[in-house]
């Protein structure tokens, strides 16, 4: 505690407060040095099936699921849509995380990848960033053709149970002040789609979790 009681005449008194104040200047200085780096916007799209795989993976991807009304017919891609309901975070080099919307964001994809949604674009401080954490908190299938999995018939509603479910993808990002990224969220549809099982139509929330990828574009 700070002797407030000595003299302001004492000469150790005035060498302490001139001390004190160039602490205080150096201390300022160093955090707002901290917080100079400025900004850049980052934005995310998201896609069901992108014609080009965002990121390469540590092992090879199955190959993705064939549809078809008839085995004479040609294989056909997936149809049909999902809607996702979640929320965005950018993990950064130093473990710290920046909630992308502060808010659940809703989205409607094509399992075949013909429609890309804009999720969001958002203001975020110039820093290098490690990772992509997606926290999902819906997601429902739709499947409007047949899907032949294991030689059974798939259409309709897919169950994917979903409780809280949060997913991690690596992503080395580098933000720079004044700077605009795009970020690429793959779901890669036909992959997991491939996992669904054909009897109960139903899927487990870690072959989804598997199957999608983030990259830049």
């Amino acid at each position: 505690m700070i002797d407030t009681t000595r003299d302001a005449r004492h000469p150790r008194s005035g060498i302490g407060a001139a001390m004190l104040a160039v602490f205080l200047t150096s201390f300022l200085s160093a955090c707002g040095n901290l917080t100079a780096g400025g900004f850049g916007e980052a934005r995310v799209v998201a896609n069901g099936d992108a014609p080009e795989v965002a990121v390469q993976t540590a092992e090879p991807l199955p190959t993705p699921v064939r549809t078809s009304h008839d085995e004479d017919e040609e294989d056909l891609q997936p149809e049909g849509d999902i809607e996702l309901e979640f929320r965005l975070y950018l993990e950064s080099t130093n473990g710290a995380s920046l909630d992308l919307s502060n808010r659940d964001l809703e989205i409607e994809l094509e399992l075949d990848g013909s429609v890309e949604a804009d999720v969001i674009s958002a203001r975020v401080p110039a820093n290098s960033y490690s990772g992509l954490r997606i926290w999902f908190k819906e997601i429902a299938v739709d499947v409007e053709n047949v899907l032949i999995i294991d030689g059974e018939e798939v259409t309709g509603v897919i169950d994917i149970e979903v409780e809280d479910l949060v997913v991690v993808l690596p992503l080395d990002l580098t933000v720079l002040d004044g700077s605009v990224v795009e970020i690429l969220l793959d779901l890669n549809a036909a992959t997991w789609l491939a996992f669904v099982d054909p009897v109960t139509q139903r899927l487990m929330s870690e072959r989804f979790a598997e199957a999608i990828t983030v990259g830049l574009r």
